[in-house]
């Protein structure tokens, strides 16, 4: 089930997804990982899918998180519930970067940590700032290269994290 929100934050119907259609990710190769992933048509979310674990989990990424937040306006009705505050803080850097780029690590097993995501500017991955919290919410571990920053800091509430991310994009902008 891909549970949902209209735009004013209601709860909307939720969607039951087939995992008989849910594609293979590595198809022609053998290998001991048997991870599919399927999209929610109401609100954009990438699921990925152990059909033989009965495990499903959300993938959280730009190009699927940015269409069901930011974007909900053109073309799905809905936004993926409940939301973390990982989804609050990428809807707000995206607010004022719109093509700022957001990559969640991706994991091979359903019980490896994937609480780590990348941030960066459109063919800037070298100069990304990346948070980690096991469950996506505060506190957020931020760390990145920068010289003229420290290189490990915890933000504590969503606009701390926003704010470190967003300063960060400021500094490698002209």
């Amino acid at each position: 089930m891909c549970e949902h929100t209209d735009r004013a934050r209601n709860p909307a119907p939720a969607t039951c997804l087939d995992v008989s259609f849910a594609q293979p990710e590595n198809q022609g190769r053998i290998i001991s990982n048997r991870r599919s992933s399927i999209y929610c048509e109401e609100c954009g979310t990438y699921w990925r899918v152990w059909p033989d674990l009965h495990i499903a989990k959300y993938y959280i990424t730009s190009t699927c998180q940015r269409t069901s937040l930011t974007s909900c306006l053109n073309g799905f009705p809905y936004r993926r519930s409940v939301l973390r505050d990982i989804d609050t803080i990428i809807d707000a850097v995206s607010q004022m970067y719109p093509a700022a780029e957001v990559t969640q690590w991706q994991y091979v097993w359903p019980g490896d940590d994937d609480g780590l995501w990348w941030f960066s500017l459109p063919g800037d991955a070298v100069n990304s700032i990346q948070i980690e919290s096991y469950s996506g919410m505060c506190p957020f571990l931020v760390e990145t290269d920068d010289p003229c920053c420290e290189n490990a800091r915890t933000a504590t509430t969503v606009e701390e994290a926003t704010l470190l991310i967003t300063e960060h994009f400021a500094r490698l902008t002209p």
